[in-house]
């Protein structure tokens, strides 16, 4: 829970967790700044079909405003998508239209959500 009590786990050998052998442990550091608060507002759909892909959920999304990125989250061990969709855009106006536009129809170019 301190740097100090992780720099002691990492030196450790042989290393494991829960029991289990692992290869490498590193400290993790951000590579950029978190953003601020709201700064850029992020939006969850669930019950996204497979056949989404990235590049039409962005083309839907960049409707209501600037989309800085879109995420699917995949499952660890076989990269099979969990149905769920992050969106983050320029200001949280342009998120509430996206919210309220996409809840009113129910879909996400054509595709039921």
């Amino acid at each position: 829970q301190t740097a100090a009590g992780a720099n002691e786990a990492i030196s450790k050998s042989p290393r494991t967790i829960s029991g289990h052998m692992v290869g490498d442990i590193q400290l993790a550091a951000s590579r950029q700044p978190a953003p601020a608060p709201m700064q850029e507002p992020r939006i969850f759909v669930s019950g996204v079909p497979e056949e989404l892909s990235s590049a039409t959920a962005q083309a839907h999304f960049e409707q209501f405003g600037t989309v800085n990125d879109v995420f699917f989250p995949v499952e660890y061990g076989t990269q099979i998508r969990k149905g769920i969709l992050f969106v983050r855009f320029g200001d949280i106006h342009q998120a509430n239209a996206a919210i309220e536009a996409t809840k009113a129809t129910g879909e996400i170019a054509g595709y039921p959500f």
